[in-house]
């Protein structure tokens, strides 16, 4: 999605884009490349979306462009250098560019209108357009010859030489045809079966050719139209009357658009043409109706619709010249195009549209009536009513609709349709804002029809004055509106109907901040916008409602929904918009919605909403669910995200509120709906959930899980508010079945609610009632496999979330520990370790703070089970630190120490200080740090980020770059490798080597390898300090590392590389006089490839035998190793080490080693 400053910053910037162009031109006009090219028209495309912004600065950037592109044509053409692009083709393309975002009529207002050019253009044209010339060019060739056509000089006077006649596709022309209009006309109809631009430009430039007077006097007109409907019937397979006249799809799309600008050209002389042209026009449309290739694509029905309305046009002229029976021609022609509304194809419903609204706004009143209602009638097809008085839109077509519905916003644009017709309009319009149909996958269609609906309101609002509006009775619409959320029942006797205005804006508003499509809300914003500005003082608050619902304010679904929706609800009485806007929620907009998160933001919205005013919103959501079906899935899964969010606001006003009397009356309220709410679990009520809504596919079983849960949270923090128990509700053990429904699932989303229900149901149990239920959990997790256990999730983390709540039953809380650490292992699925260490942070969180004497699940403060328990926990992270499981997913064991890291997080800050977890403390500060310098991103962010948390340091947040970078490598080893113990050395090493070594990104590498280089020669430089001392420690920890992962080829190959690129850093030789054990490493680096086929280990420990053959002590070793591999079976590990023994030796005789 584009982001809702976009437009804002083009508005601002859009001088300094027009000067930098106009800046960049005499630099093309030097060294036209393809990068400067490139950088011009970047600066024009933005303004594709806002072309009007470039209205102000057409005047200065037209006409330079349009020199520099003369003078390379017409003028002194400058030799092209090598690497740069014709200046001709490359001018023609920001041309075009200009072309394609402003339209054509206002650039090409600014092209050279001097007859003079005309005969250089046209021989220009004719020398290029055989070699390769860009098709841009080409375009803006043929619409500066029809600029330059309308020069008012007889064409006789500007030709200058002879032509024949050829390359005209079977055209007569009168004998008196002058040269320059015959080539015209041969490069015009050569371009008029291109699949690009050209074809409407060379169309153009037929249209204004033949229409001149001088051409129109020797005849060209009369052949030009004849040769057209030959054309036109040779590509529908009829007969012609020219014997050779034939042609493909191209030539007939590009003669039909040539006769439409020909008839809009409203020359007396066309007139007489008219039933010819209507003829082949009839012929055309049965060829459409019977799916004719040729005359049934999009473009094809397209250039037919424009063409029957400049027909109709001219027939409804007051001296068309027409001779025939006009009146039929009219009847059939609109009677075509009403059933053209309902194309497949959005271009020619599009087209149908506009083109039956100018012709409605032409024909005489009485007719234009019977045109408006007929279109009105089309609504009804299809449509059926239900008890509700809500119709029913389900078996209507959409795409009918869509051009029903923009029809009748063009009509209204037009100011075409009576006052009088005006209400049964604004019952459609409002309609078709509410449309919405789902697909059998359950994809939602309509916007398209309700784009076309903000057009209508818009023009409506545009184009008809307050008074107008306001005679409508709105009293009608009542049955309309009340299913769409926007009936407003007028209080008292006395009182009167709202304004038809009104009743615009909430409909609007309602769409402006509910519709599900970007595109729908923002238009309805700028309709809004429109009938405020318009209709002033007709609206309540208009200016302010304005104000909130903005155009970018709307951009963001969420946004509008929440924020949006609130503030305008807060304006005012709540029957003005509030309840319009609740209502809607409740309908295909919010809880129907197909978007699982769009339901989560309508549960939302509703939260905010009760914060305004509640009254009646819980027992209309109530009223919503006794209205559920079986099937319907996600309605119930977002009226019970409703209901929980309204319960939870509820809440939070009881626990803010600090007058004893209200307190008291929201005490009661509260329990009311509590008790409705815990009854609506009850098997009789209307939720009736059973089994198969948890475990049948077909049923969406992860929605159910996880609104339920949702629901029983919010319930059960609210009873533990009130300080009502579990035992004391009267379906107890219903309630208890759907919570282990629940556990049993094992879908994310369930799983992200699982931890926040377990504690809020905990905290409203009875201990010996919290013990059994923890107890039967217990049951239903020993049931699963040990291995597979991922079904068992659910009850994990229940356990884990129900441990803080089981303070003195000593058996049971070490049960669970035990049970959690088991999953931890390496013999249970990835997934399962990941959900066991989230249950393991819910232990560490604790119980939380307490607030008016009861414990509340928020604001949560860390703690340690007891000594034992607190060990196994901390062994057990320590565990999921270390998990490198590698499948054919790839590392899915950086899932694991992702949470491990995570869980480390909720250790209290004490943690390290107390004397039983030092060792502990060590061992996973340590892992930390490993993890910390390691090559996955998201894994070493994670871990820098908790390795603050362990130390207090919240300093700022630290981002993929910082934690990328040279000083964070730096700071890291530097503190392990001269600030720490030996043991820390190896740990973090064995991460470290993973982003030294070959398999990390190029730019990680680089800064990993500059940290260590720069570490390791840290002292070096003191006289003071002795090389043989700590360097000596350091190296000897690597070696050590070596023989320790001697059997793990994760570290093993990328520690090789990492030892050799020490040697070529010349880091390893300062240790040549010291008592560094070099045989040691020696014998590590041979023992690492034995009888091995890992060719990049290999390859790795070649690079280290490069780097010892320069110490004196190892080097005979080191070459007979290496002279060994001469015959090493593969020819990659025989090239390296003639390589390495060429570097090492310098012996000419390797110079001509070959693998073989």
């Amino acid at each position: 999605m584009a982001d809702p400053e976009d437009d804002l910053s083009l508005q601002r910037t859009s001088s300094t884009a027009v000067k930098k162009v106009l800046k960049e031109l005499p630099r093309l006009k030097k060294n036209c490349t393809q990068a400067r090219l490139r950088s011009v028209i970047d600066q024009l495309e933005p303004f594709q979306g806002d072309p009007q912004l470039l209205d102000v600065h057409l005047k200065n950037l037209v006409p330079p462009v349009f020199a520099a592109y003369l003078e390379q044509t017409l003028g002194t053409v400058q030799e092209t250098n090598v690497g740069e692009l014709e200046k001709s083709a490359a001018f023609s393309k920001i041309l075009y560019t200009l072309c394609k975002i402003r339209g054509e009529g206002p650039i090409v207002g600014f092209f050279n209108n001097e007859p003079r050019y005309l005969e250089p253009v046209v021989r220009y044209f004719e020398d290029q357009r055989n070699g390769s010339m860009a098709w841009e060019e080409k375009y803006i060739l043929l619409l500066w010859l029809s600029h330059l056509t309308l020069t008012p000089f007889d064409l006789r006077s500007i030709s200058s030489q002879n032509v024949t006649t050829s390359n005209l596709q079977h055209l007569s022309l009168p004998a008196s045809t002058p040269p320059i209009a015959i080539r015209m006309l041969s490069l015009a109809l050569s371009h008029l079966q291109a699949s690009s631009r050209e074809m409407k430009a060379a169309a153009r430039l037929l249209a204004r050719l033949s229409s001149r007077s001088d051409m129109r006097s020797i005849g060209l007109l009369q052949n030009l139209v004849l040769w057209a409907l030959d054309m036109l019937k040779g590509c529908l397979g009829s007969h012609p009357t020219t014997e050779r006249a034939t042609g493909t799809e191209q030539n007939y799309l590009g003669t039909l658009v040539f006769l439409g600008y020909l008839v809009s050209s409203s020359t007396i002389e066309i007139g007489r043409f008219v039933p010819q042209i209507y003829g082949v026009c009839q012929l055309m449309m049965e060829a459409a109706s019977e799916n004719v290739s040729v005359a049934s694509t999009a473009l094809a029905k397209k250039a037919i619709t424009k063409l029957l309305r400049n027909i109709v046009l001219v027939c409804l002229s007051p001296h068309s010249g027409v001779v025939t029976d006009e009146s039929m021609i009219i009847e059939e022609v609109i009677g075509y195009l009403l059933e053209s509304l309902a194309d497949k194809d959005t271009p020619v419903r599009i087209a149908t549209s506009k083109a039956l609204s100018v012709i409605t706004l032409k024909l005489h009143p009485e007719m234009a009536a019977e045109v408006v209602q007929s279109l009105l009638e089309s609504f009804s097809v299809n449509v059926t009513s239900k008890v509700s008085a809500e119709p029913d839109l389900s078996h209507v077509d959409a795409a009918q609709w869509h051009g029903l519905t923009l029809t009748l916003a063009q009509l209204l644009f037009r100011r075409a349709p009576p006052n009088s017709q005006l209400p049964e309009i604004l019952r459609l319009l409002f309609l078709a804002l509410n449309f919405e149909q789902r697909t059998s996958t359950g994809v939602s269609i309509g916007a398209n029809v309700r784009d076309a609906a903000n057009f209508g309101i818009w023009s409506l609002s545009r184009r008809y004055t307050i008074q107008e509006l306001a005679a409508i009775d709105t009293s009608s619409f009542d049955v309309w509106t009340e299913w769409s959320g926007s009936m407003h029942k007028p209080k008292g006797n006395g009182s009167r109907a709202v304004s038809m205005q009104q009743l615009l804006a909430t409909q609007l508003l309602i769409s402006a901040c509910l519709d599900p499509s970007g595109n729908i809300r923002r238009g309805s914003s700028a309709a809004l916008q429109e009938l405020v500005g318009r209709h002033p003082d007709t609206i309540f608050e208009g200016i302010s409602l304005v104000q909130i619902v903005d155009y970018h304010a709307v951009g963001l679904r969420e946004r509008a929904m929440i924020e949006v929706s609130a503030s305008a609800a807060a304006l005012g009485d709540p029957d003005i918009y509030l309840r319009p806007l609740f209502r809607s929620l409740l309908g295909w907009r919010g809880v129907r919605s197909g978007d699982v998160s769009a339901r989560t933001c309508v549960a939302n919205a509703v939260g905010q909403l009760s914060t305004i005013n509640a009254d009646g919103l819980f027992e209309a959501v109530v009223q919503a669910m006794d209205s559920l079906e079986e099937r319907e899935v996600e309605r119930r899964h977002g009226i019970l995200l409703c209901l929980a969010a309204l319960i939870d606001q509820r809440c939070d006003l009881f626990l803010l509120e600090t007058d004893d009397s209200e307190q008291r009356a929201q005490r009661g309220n509260i329990q009311s709906v509590l008790k409705k709410s815990w009854s609506l679990f009850t098997a009789s009520q209307s939720l009736r959930l059973s089994n198969r809504d948890f475990t049948a596919h077909n049923r969406r079983p992860e929605l159910t899980t996880v609104a339920v849960a949702a629901l029983i949270r919010s319930l059960s923090r609210a009873s533990a508010m009130l300080s009502i128990g579990l035992d004391q509700l009267p379906n107890t053990a219903e309630i208890l079945q759907l919570v282990s429904f629940c556990l049993s699932r094992f879908e994310g989303a369930a799983l992200n609610v699982t931890p926040i229900m377990v504690r809020a149901l905990t905290l409203m149990s009875e201990k010996h009632q919290r013990t059994n239920v923890v107890r039967s959990w217990l049951a239903e997790e020993s049931k699963g496999n040990s291995r597979i256990a991922v079904r068992q999730n659910g009850y994990i983390l229940a356990l884990g979330s129900a441990f803080p709540h089981l303070e003195g039953d000593d058996e049971l809380q070490k049960c669970i520990i035990d049970r959690i650490c088991r999953r931890i292992g390496p013999e249970v699925d990835v997934e399962a370790r990941v959900v066991a260490l989230r249950s393991l942070k819910c232990v560490l969180i604790g119980r939380g703070k307490k607030s008016r004497g009861n414990w509340r699940t928020e604001d949560p403060t860390p703690i340690l089970p007891s000594e034992q328990l607190g060990i196994n926990i901390c062994q057990s992270i320590l565990n999921g630190l270390n998990d490198y499981t590698i499948n054919e997913r790839g590392d899915v064991g950086s899932l694991v120490r992702l949470q491990a890291l995570d869980t480390v997080e909720a250790f209290p800050l004490d943690f390290g200080a107390q004397p039983s977890y030092e060792t502990l403390y060590e061992l996973i500060l340590a892992a930390t740090r490993r993890v910390s310098v390691e090559k996955l991103d998201r894994v070493r962010l994670k871990a820098s980020q908790t390795f603050g948390e362990i130390l207090g340091d919240r300093s700022s947040p630290l981002t993929l770059q910082d934690v990328s970078s040279y000083e964070h490598f730096y700071r890291v080893l530097h503190e392990s490798f001269w600030a720490s113990s030996g043991k820390v050395d190896a740990i973090v090493f064995e991460g470290l080597v993973s982003s030294t070594g070959g398999g990390a990104s190029e730019d990680l590498l680089q800064s990993a390898r500059a940290a260590l280089v720069d570490v390791l020669c840290y002292q070096l430089n003191d006289p003071l300090i002795s090389i043989a001392g700590e360097l000596v420690d350091i190296c000897t920890t690597f070696t050590e590392v070596l023989r320790t992962h001697l059997d793990d080829e994760r570290v093993l190959v990328p520690l090789l590389d990492t030892i050799g690129f020490l040697f070529d850093a010349e880091i390893m030789q300062k240790l040549r006089n010291t008592a560094f054990k070099w045989r040691t490493l020696l014998s590590l680096v041979q023992k690492s490839h034995f009888k091995s086929s890992n060719i990049p280990k290999i390859l790795a420990a070649i690079s280290c035998y490069r780097g010892l053959a320069e110490i004196d002590s190892v080097r005979e070793d080191v070459l007979k190793k290496l002279r060994s591999m001469l015959k090493h079976p593969f020819p990659k590990v025989r090239d390296a080490a003639a390589e390495a023994l060429f570097l090492i030796t310098n012996d000419d005789e390797l110079r001509g080693f070959t693998n073989t």
